[in-house]
């Protein structure tokens, strides 16, 4: 039982900081809040707008027995590892999907060269602050900003 709550525990985390950040992706603002409300939805089973212990814990017991490719009721690092991997690249198919939907602005499938250069949210013009037409050094420095887990 132990290690079962254990593996749970690691699981968890493990999921968790995948879900949170993940390197290859930096979706901005609206697509990690639809992210969330995607995830958040999927926790809240019973729709009540609020994710109780057991709504959490089935979500974790599932994943343990997703994980839990050879069925032994014991997951090990190969096991949680290709879980990661197959989560990891459904969220990044997903998030794909998305921009490419964006950007494919006449819904036949394929971004034409006029689609490419003309995308709905361009990324010089969310870089030009100032609106006039051109991309200082200030423009373009990184606006992420990433904590540390224990500075909060």
């Amino acid at each position: 039982m132990k290690k079962l709550i254990l593996a749970l525990s690691v699981l968890g985390v493990a999921a968790a900081g995948v879900a949170i950040a993940d390197e290859h992706a930096h979706p901005g603002k609206t697509e990690r809040k639809a992210m969330m409300d995607e995830r958040f939805a999927a926790l809240d089973l019973d729709g009540n707008g609020a994710i109780s212990k057991a709504e959490m814990d089935a979500e974790r017991e599932a994943r343990f027995l997703s994980a839990d490719t050879d069925g032994d009721g014991l997951l090990t690092q190969e096991e949680m590892s290709a879980q990661r991997e197959t989560e990891r690249a459904e969220r990044m198919q997903r998030f794909q999907d998305k921009r490419f939907a964006k950007l494919d602005t006449d819904g036949d499938g394929a971004a034409s060269l006029e689609e490419f250069m003309n995308p709905s949210e361009s990324p010089f013009d969310r870089m030009d602050k100032d609106d006039d037409g051109e991309l200082t050094k200030d423009e373009m420095k990184p606006r992420r900003k990433f904590k540390k887990r224990d500075e909060g």
